[in-house]
């Protein structure tokens, strides 16, 4: 005779207004091969979770006949005790044994949650991950709003795959000073990246690169027709679910929220994560560009609401002018220029271009894309005092302040611009700067997020305790 096979399968487990819950087996040849056939004697344990049921002598219950064949029920409160809470199940039938649990997916997130909540009752950090970090500016951002509601956090992991972008953000990032003792940052593409090297993580941040998703983008590429990053929710997935963390923070640009990408990774994820998402702009909080971006936060089921669009900014906001982050540049600087190249779009009646000067009064600019290095018309530029024929690019350090970059982080950008930095030539190199800012976020908008999600975690924290002692 040949071996039984072991049959893994997914089940549904409805639970019943009476109180109990339903889970069966009707396929007769599967029980009769397990040694399971109508009449035999079967022993059922319940447990957080789990089920077993065992071929006994002297069970206290038996395979039912339904006239059709064999049949396996439980039909009752116990079941519904085991999987409250859960429609699905899966069950493992081997010869003579059947086992009942959770589909794997969620089975990972209760230990997640507790793993949290454990670390912030005992006064430790929760760990913290970035994915497609940059130079590190929204993990700045988010973590300076959670230390602000009083969760604070050590670095894990964070991957660019620039060498140069992950230098700095390593360098010069000041959230490196609370690193975990086996932190990990790699410049090694997420397609390549050994999945080995992830460890569980408690909340994973992912600035999802927006080439694909923007205006910018040519129509034919967007979304899922990017020849490069069309696919990269593929090994994304894969890494969020070996890195199992309990929050999931994702930024990119606006139209994302309605992209096939950001659908199938809800489909990916949503057994075991809450989506909610909503946009943020930075002037209304007080920074100089708009810069709007999608905001979404993944959280377990068991998580209360977030209500994100909640995130506003508060009423005596306090607007920078232009001057205050201006660098001294003389008059008669070769960086005043005409611009004609650019002034000559704007005249072309087949477009609709405007040529964007600004002032040291202004409080609003336009936003300052990865490429500004190379003058486009539509960038934001500063006009001269004295002659309105003149106007000059944002410098490097003028960009740097727009970001409002932490001191460190600073010092190694402009090390990048003037040269001093190790991988760089002697010339420096602005435009790297320029692009290393440009796919940043706009600021406040995030620190209030960061602030707006540590609040919802300690209060859940609270009732997760309260639930902990009465159990």
């Amino acid at each position: 005779m040949s071996n039984f096979i072991t049959r893994i399968h997914k089940y549904s487990c409805k639970h019943l207004s009476n109180g109990r819950a339903r889970i069966f087996i009707q396929n007769s040849k599967l029980l009769i091969d397990a040694g399971m056939p109508v009449g035999t004697s079967i022993e059922t344990t319940y447990s957080k979770n789990r089920i077993e049921v065992r071929v006994v002598d002297d069970g206290t219950n038996t395979i039912m006949d339904t006239g059709r064949g064999a049949l396996l029920e439980l039909r009752n409160k116990k079941t519904h005790k085991s999987f409250e809470g859960y429609d699905n199940v899966v069950i493992t039938v081997r010869k003579g044994f059947i086992v009942i649990t959770l589909p794997a997916s969620i089975q990972n997130v209760k230990p997640c949650i507790g793993r949290f909540f454990d670390k912030i009752s005992n006064g430790q950090p929760v760990s913290y991950a970035s994915l497609f970090s940059g130079v590190g500016w929204l993990t700045y951002f988010i973590q300076s709003g959670l230390s602000e509601s009083g969760v604070h956090t050590e670095m894990s992991f964070a991957n660019d795959s620039d060498e140069l972008t992950l230098a700095c953000n390593v360098e010069g990032n000041p959230v490196w000073e609370r690193a975990s003792k086996g932190a990990i940052a790699s410049s090694v593409d997420l397609n390549d990246l050994d999945l080995n090297t992830l460890e569980e993580c408690d909340i994973v941040e992912v600035s999802y690169p927006c080439v694909n998703t923007t205006k910018l983008c040519e129509a034919e590429y967007r979304d899922l027709n990017h020849p490069v990053m069309g696919h990269i929710f593929v090994p994304l997935v894969a890494a969020l679910k070996k890195m199992n963390p309990c929050i999931i923070i994702f930024e990119c640009s606006g139209p994302f929220l309605n992209s096939q990408t950001y659908d199938l990774i809800k489909r990916s994820l949503n057994n075991s994560y809450r989506f909610e998402s909503t946009l943020l702009k930075g002037h209304p909080f007080g920074d100089f560009e708009d810069r709007e971006r999608s905001c979404v936060v993944a959280v377990p089921h068991e998580f209360p609401p977030l209500e994100l669009e909640k995130i506003l900014p508060s009423e005596n906001v306090v607007h920078r002018e232009l001057k205050d982050i201006y660098e001294k540049i003389e008059s008669d600087s070769p960086l005043w220029k005409k611009m004609e190249h650019v002034k000559n779009k704007v005249s072309d009646e087949r477009l609709n271009f405007k040529n964007n000067v600004y002032h040291g009064c202004d409080t609003k600019i336009a936003t300052i894309i990865a490429s500004y290095a190379s003058p486009k018309i539509g960038a934001p530029m500063i006009g001269h005092e004295t002659d309105d024929q003149l106007q000059r690019q944002i410098t490097n350090l003028e960009h740097i302040r727009i970001r409002r970059a932490p001191r460190k982080l600073s010092e190694v950008l402009m090390n990048v611009s003037t040269g001093i930095h190790p991988l760089v030539s002697r010339k420096g190199n602005k435009s790297a700067v320029h692009r290393m800012c440009g796919n940043g976020v706009a600021p406040l908008p995030w620190v209030a997020t960061g602030n707006w999600l540590g609040k919802k975690i300690m209060s859940f924290f609270k009732q997760w305790k309260a639930l902990s002692y009465a159990a």
